[in-house]
């Protein structure tokens, strides 16, 4: 491994366990005897949580994927759990904060379970990696993206 790629899997691992601290540190509030006086509703703390394990799901699998070059079409496959739940879990938690319900949470849904449901099937996968190149010694996996990639 470079060195190049030492500090890439060190910043990627580094993102991942700062998000679980603070996933640790938001479970640890929303039971607190304060956190009404803090934030009205502990659902806040839950897409705060949601948010934040979704990042570490994200940047832990991208160094996993640096790591382990053998395995990183898996790892790249399944860090998209969490790269595909952060946009709607960052969305969720703006609503929780400002008091809106529009639009409903089912709706913010139905993308990435689409591009998760694509991303890990068998005959449709294509729709959403047309294929991949090799890992190299200076990067760990480029992806060829499919149509539905650019919908996600």
């Amino acid at each position: 491994m470079t060195i190049h790629l030492a500090q890439a899997v060190l910043l990627f691992a580094g993102a991942g366990l700062t998000a679980s601290l603070f996933f640790r540190l938001a479970r640890e509030a929303r039971t607190a005897p304060f956190a009404p006086l803090i934030i009205s509703a502990a659902n806040r703390y839950d897409s705060l949580m949601l948010l934040l394990a979704s990042i570490f799901i994200w940047q832990f699998t991208q160094a996993l994927e640096f790591t382990f070059p053998n395995y990183a079409i898996m790892l790249h496959r399944i860090g998209f759990i969490g790269i595909v739940t952060v946009p709607p879990a960052a969305f969720l938690l703006a609503q929780r904060v400002s008091g809106t319900r529009f639009p409903p949470a089912a709706v913010l849904a139905v993308i990435p379970v689409l591009t998760l449901a694509l991303n890990f099937s068998g005959p449709y996968a294509s729709h959403f990696w047309s294929g991949y190149l090799e890992p190299g010694e200076a990067y760990s996996l480029v992806a060829i993206r499919g149509p539905w990639f650019w919908v996600h």
